[in-house]
């Protein structure tokens, strides 16, 4: 098994940053929501989670749970799937960052 969907350390979760430009349309919720529902079986598969937790300010916060806390490969999870999709998806998502 390899990348934050293959470990097998299950420590305390990250929270991801989400930052938004400008305005959040009163549909982007329901947009990050429904991506970060599809891409959730891919992380599972693998012993992980994403946690939706919602967002302020212009910020959507996540977290990464189960096997991709602590594993090595979770800031490529995060770069490369989910900030990927997001900012592709979501108009106005410019990046995730991840939060210790």
């Amino acid at each position: 098994m390899g990348g934050c969907f293959g470990g097998q350390n299950e420590v305390e979760g990250y929270i991801i940053v989400v930052r938004i430009k400008g305005v959040m349309p009163l549909d982007t919720e329901h947009m990050i929501q429904e991506i970060l529902t599809k891409i959730r079986p891919y992380i599972q598969r693998d012993g992980g989670d994403v946690e939706y937790l919602g967002y302020e300010d212009g910020i959507v916060m996540i977290r990464l749970t189960g096997a991709c806390v602590g594993c090595g490969l979770a800031d490529s999870t995060i770069h490369d799937v989910i900030e990927q999709i997001l900012v592709e998806e979501v108009p106005g998502v410019i990046a995730v960052e991840q939060v210790d």
